[in-house]
This record gives C-alpha cells, structure tokens and sequence, in this order.
C-alpha cells in the first residue's frame, strides 16, 4: 500500500549468514526469533531440528558470553591496576586475564610444556578447543591415557588429540568451573616438550608487545 513503511528485512528475518546474529538470538533472542533460527536450521540440516536442541545451544551460547564478559572484565581490571606485562605474557603475546576463564591455567601449563597456543576457549557452541600456530609431531600418534578418556566421558564430553589442536565436544552443557577440571586435567597429562613455547607470532600479539615496549619507554 502507498505510503506504508517498509519493514527492514532484519526484522521481517534475521540474517543467519551472520554468526553474530546467531549468537545474539541464542543468547537472549525472543520465542519468535528462536523459532525462526529453528526453521533456519531445519532447512540447512535437512532434518528436523527440536526446539530442546536449540535451547541447550542457548546455554552454550550463554556460557560463551559468560566466558568472554570476565576475560574482558579481568583485562580491564589487569589494565588499570597492574599494566605491564610478564614475560611469560609477552610470549603470549596478551595478558593472562585476555584467556577465557575456563581455559585459563591449562593455556599456561601448555605453553609451560613447549605448546605454541594461539586460540582457545569457545570454538562451536558445544566445542572447547586449544589450537597450536605449528604442528606438534610428537601428538601425531599420541595416545591420551584411558583414565582421562572415562573422566572427560563421565562428563559428557568426547576428547580429542591432534598435531594442531587440541579439544573436547560436549554433549550437555557443563558450568566454566567443570570445563576448567577438564581442561587442567588434559594440560597435565599431555607431554612436555622439553622446550619453552615460541613466543606467539599472530599481529595482535606483536601489537601488544609493542604496546609494552613503547609503556616501559615512556617511564624512563
């Protein structure tokens, strides 16, 4: 009809080619726009897709937003309080408050034992994940010891070890505090490679190493 406003096509339906607009809707989307993310999926998967499936994913994705709230929290603290960075952070290209909580001290355990970490935490909803710059040769036919495979089981996690990563997929959602036992209980058992981790070589860990040089410079 002449003279009626167009209605936007974001609100007419969501774009789910944008993954942020997926994270908002699981995070804190309306009955309608849990509906049509449903729909969405149904269409994508080709199967049937059940609404108890998709609010377990809501979970996930609000355990997500937890996670990323008090990294940036943390940081934002570490910031004021206490800017310049360790060495082991300048390694890490970040300071240890920018690692999500739950993935945390298994980061630095790893790098502790020569792994050259560069992303963690949330991968998929379900998925937690350490990736590694370069490959590990000495994870290529790693063996993970089989009573850790029954704790990260009795948790409903599934585990996995891999030359450039490695993660656990959860099959029901587990609190930052479970996910962090599991995580800490994976880093210890995974073997040391006898020598440090390289320092990370991603830009933003060059940017925040520079950051630091230019802070130690302005104090002189």
């Amino acid at each position: 009809m002449k003279g009626e406003p167009k209605i936007p096509q974001s609100a007419a339906e969501p774009d789910f080619r944008d993954q942020g607009v997926i994270f908002r809707i699981l995070e804190n989307g309306t009955d309608d726009e849990m509906e049509s993310l449903r729909r969405h999926l149904e269409k994508k998967e080709k199967k049937p897709i059940p609404m108890k499936l998709l609010e377990m994913f809501r979970r996930f994705a609000r355990l997500r937003r937890g996670a990323i709230d008090a990294a940036d929290a943390d940081t934002a603290q570490r910031e004021r309080e206490n800017p310049r960075a360790t060495a082991e952070e300048l390694s890490l290209g970040a300071y240890v408050e920018r690692l999500e909580p739950q993935v945390r001290e298994a980061v630095l355990t790893l790098r502790r034992k020569g792994y050259p970490t560069y992303e963690s935490g949330f991968s998929a909803l379900n998925v937690q994940n350490v990736r590694f710059e370069q490959a590990v040769p000495e994870l290529q036919d790693y063996t993970v010891p089989s009573d850790l495979t029954e704790i990260f089981s009795s948790h409903g996690a599934t585990l996995g070890v891999e030359p450039k990563r490695v993660w656990f997929t959860l099959s029901r959602p587990l609190s930052l505090a479970e996910m962090r036992f599991l995580w800490i209980a994976l880093a210890k058992v995974m073997p040391d490679l006898k020598h440090p981790a390289p320092p990370m070589s991603l830009p933003a860990a060059a940017g925040f190493r520079n950051k630091q040089r230019r802070m130690l410079q302005d104090e002189k």
